[in-house]
């Protein structure tokens, strides 16, 4: 879920519980309070009794960034005033024990920990930490001073960020403060930032209410975007159009061990290759590497198929599609296990398909729009015990019940009558193959 952040930083203290219930009632998710002592920062700003004075007039998460140079000795106190996030800095620490220690004394205080980072320290000073934080914070200005320019380069800082993330299975937010407005918000949210701290852009703007609303909008039409994933499974395939006609439009590609190999052979680079690389080709994994393609390594003994736990990344990035290619070769074994990760992703209320030159396979949990594209038949499969209330339309062959059960009914085939057909199902699960004549 994308959350605003506006930044009391940027408000007038003189109206600030006027100004704090406006973006309150404009749909702020957070307010964001910058908590500086004049060392760490060349400035000073809000304290303890501020804090706690704003706790009672304000129900919204309290975000505390603390650009202090002891954040050790303030942590219970700006917990015990009513923060929900605290965040500090991974330069206000000696070495990596005491950024430790200040992480479980946030936790221990019942309290969301987050570490930040100045846009000239590099992504690497934290990477350690990440598993074990709620939150990264990358400034996007210099700490210490509101009002200053956004600095572009630290988008590719949140890219890496979020793709280091997905390819170790965490779901961390990342926050960006600093300079974020209008023009640049649509690129912060596609750099993979999910908290966005905005601060003049909201405060000095003429209509604070109007400001607030219209991120929100922002955030609103951002979701809508179409996301489309592209699992590349272990089987190849002969007609190499048909997978480049399919990668065009994709948001991110994940390659399944094995089938990372085929997808080099047709020269795609992916985001992420996951599994645990048994059959991965050497050269391949070195070509890879130094294209500083991300890897997400699984013991051999996992209770899961490669497929299932890159379809589980996948996820994570909330796409409104994935499509599977390459999963209908290879062994019918792993062809099972496919329909398996299908099934996965319905119960998620996601759409996947595994998409084939010759058919293209999904799962239906309770309605489905079927265009005919260049397909000529569907057949209809119950995965469960029985699947009930199922209703078609577009087809030749009107269904004789609404009920499918698998003891009796292995299938049911249907021709297209029309352009579009759709498939309701009151419960359970149908698999749904359309194929070619």
């Amino acid at each position: 879920m994308i959350k605003l952040a506006p930044s009391i930083l940027s408000a007038d203290y003189g109206s600030l519980r006027l100004q704090m219930d406006i973006v309150t009632k404009a749909g702020a998710d957070y307010i964001h309070l910058d908590v500086m002592d004049g060392h760490f920062v060349p400035n000073i700003s809000i304290g303890f009794p501020i804090i706690q004075s704003l706790r009672k007039q304000s129900d919204l998460v309290f975000d505390v960034h603390l650009m202090v140079e002891n954040p050790k000795a303030f942590v219970a106190r700006f917990a015990q005033a009513g923060a929900d996030i605290i965040t500090f800095h991974v330069e206000s620490c000696t070495d990596a024990a005491e950024a430790n220690e200040i992480i479980a004394m946030i936790k221990a205080n019942g309290k969301k920990a987050g570490l930040a980072l100045r846009p000239d320290t590099p992504l690497s000073a934290i990477l350690e930490f990440v598993p074990h934080v709620d939150m990264v914070l990358i400034m996007s200005v210099v700490p210490g001073f509101g009002g200053q320019d956004f600095m572009v380069e630290t988008l590719d800082k949140a890219r890496e960020l979020r793709e280091y993330m997905e390819g170790l299975g965490l779901e961390i937010d990342i926050q960006m403060d600093g300079g974020v407005n209008f023009t640049n918000v649509r690129d912060v949210l596609k750099s993979g930032v999910n908290v966005v701290v905005v601060g003049s852009a909201i405060f000095a703007h003429s209509n604070i209410h109007a400001a607030t609303k219209k991120f929100k909008s922002i955030f609103g039409e951002f979701k809508k975007i179409k996301t489309k994933v592209i699992i590349f499974a272990n089987g190849e395939s002969d007609d190499l159009t048909f997978f480049s006609e399919n990668i065009e439009d994709a948001s991110y590609i994940i390659c399944c061990d094995g089938g990372a190999s085929f997808a080099n052979k047709i020269g795609i680079v992916p985001n992420l290759i996951v599994g645990d690389l048994d059959s991965l080709d050497i050269l391949v994994k070195q070509d890879y590497e130094s294209k500083n393609v991300a890897f997400a390594k699984f013991p051999s003994d996992k209770n899961a198929t490669d497929l299932e736990l890159a379809m589980e990344i996948a996820l994570q990035r909330m796409p409104d599609e994935v499509v599977i290619l390459g999963g209908y070769g290879g062994r019918p074994d792993h062809f099972l296990g496919n329909i398996q990760t299908l099934i996965l992703a319905a119960r998620a209320d996601a759409r996947a398909f595994l998409v084939g030159s010759f058919a293209k396979t999904f799962v239906i949990d309770k309605f489905a729009e079927i265009p005919r594209e260049n397909f000529d038949y569907i057949s209809l499969v119950p995965l469960e015990g029985e699947a009930s209330g199922v209703t078609t339309t577009g087809l030749k062959y009107p269904l004789q019940s609404d009920t499918l059960n698998n003891g009796t009914t292995v299938g049911i085939s249907n021709e297209f009558a029309d352009d579009v057909a759709t498939v309701t199902v009151d419960d359970g699960l149908l698999l749904a193959i359309c194929t070619r004549a």
